[in-house]
């Protein structure tokens, strides 16, 4: 039963990258130079630790996850990649998950 739970949690997992990824491809090359909302970057941060979590088999070889910078009070905070790297991301969580079979 462990082992059914597992792999449906790792599918759900390889949909939910590539589904960051297609999303991302689906953008013009311009946008994909943009920076993501927090929201977004928060949702791919999730991933990125569930992926850990749950298999420590690819601790090491995830991408990492996104960081904010700070800038300065009333501003806000901003992540520090692009969709283009994210997306980049998606497809290597998506690869090395996927490489678990």
């Amino acid at each position: 039963m462990e082992d059914s739970i597992m792999a449906i949690s790792r599918d759900l997992m390889i949909a939910k990258a590539q589904g960051i990824f297609s999303g991302i491809s689906s953008m013009i090359p311009d946008e994909r130079q943009g920076a993501p909302s927090i929201a977004f970057v928060e949702d791919y941060n999730s991933l990125c630790s569930s992926a850990e979590m749950e298999f420590p088999d690819v601790y090491g070889y995830l991408p990492p996850v996104v960081e904010f910078e700070d800038l300065g009070a009333g501003v806000g905070m901003a992540p520090m990649s692009t969709y283009g790297e994210i997306r980049t991301y998606a497809s290597q969580i998506a690869n090395l998950l996927t490489a678990l079979d």
